[in-house]
Order: structure tokens, then sequence, then C-alpha cells
């Protein structure tokens, strides 16, 4: 089983494009969106994503330039599970903490406590992967490729927990 894992969007429609593609492609069983979404019309881009990843598997939280949080559940939460500022999921038999931007020490505690499996961030718009005590910790960058110039998004098997980072 995929889990694609996405951030920092920030209403670039053309690079949501390229993503979709790429997530459809590499046919995932669960995305999650680890923050600043930004705008509810982004909503009709991420239609496009494929229909097990619409119908139930799709997990996002608000990050901090999330505006109209009301029209913005109102509109993707159609197809996008919105779990506030953070959310605790279990897929395929992972525990996983989703949250858009803690602090680091933050993210360092919750990794050595042994309690998730997957811990994955955004809003620092650098990508970085690592494992910290068993835990495997995702940044996946920007997709909007705004501030780094670098669009990207990361696809983890979950079977082998090994994560690719893919350029878009």
């Amino acid at each position: 089983m995929k889990l694609g894992v996405i951030s920092d969007s920030h209403d670039n429609l053309n690079m949501i494009k390229k993503a979709v593609n790429i997530l459809n492609k590499e046919n995932i069983d669960f995305l999650i969106h680890c923050g600043d979404i930004i705008s509810p019309f982004i909503s009709t881009v991420f239609e496009g994503l494929n229909e097990k990843i619409k119908n139930g598997n799709f997990y996002g939280v608000f990050g901090n330039n999330d505006g109209d949080l009301l029209y913005l559940i109102e509109k993707l939460g159609k197809i996008c599970k919105l779990n506030g500022y953070e959310a605790i999921l279990e897929l395929a038999g992972k525990k996983i903490y989703v949250s858009h931007g803690p602090d680091p020490l933050v993210i360092k505690s919750l990794a050595k406590s042994g309690e998730f499996d997957i811990i994955a961030t955004g809003h620092t718009h650098d990508h970085k992967i690592e494992t910290i005590n068993n835990t495997l910790v995702i940044n996946p960058g920007e997709l909007c490729g705004y501030l780094t110039g670098k669009a990207t998004l990361v696809i983890v098997d979950l079977e082998t927990m090994e994560p690719r980072l893919i350029e878009i």
C-alpha cells in the first residue's frame, strides 16, 4: 500500500494538477495534506484524484495560512477529511501523526515516544526525511514551489516503510 504526503500547495493550480497526475499514476492508496491548502476553490483540482482516494482516503490538516476554514471544509471536505490543526490516523496498520508546523522539539519528542510509525509535517517548505527511534519523520517540502523553486511530494510504501521524494 502506498501513502502520498503533500504540503504547502498554496493555491498553485498547475503544481497541484501535476501532483494529482503523479499520485494517480503511482496508484496511491492514501493521501495526506499537511496544511496550507489556502483557498476553497482549490477543491476542484483535487477532484481529479482517483476514486479510492476521494472515497475516504484523503486526509488533511489546516496550516497557518489557510483562509476561510468553514468554506474550505464545505468545499474540500466533500473529498478530504479535514481534521483541524492536527490528526492522529491509523492507515494500513500504521499510526500516523499529522500537523502543519509543530516545533522541532515536539516532533523529536513524539518520534522518541515510539507511539507513531510516521510523523508528517509541513510549514518549512523544505523537504526532509529522517528516521528517529524507528519513526519515519516526513516533511514533503512545498508542493507550490514558490519559496524553494522545487515542487515536491513524498510517497511511502507502507509495507517496507521506504519513502521516496518526488520533484515535480
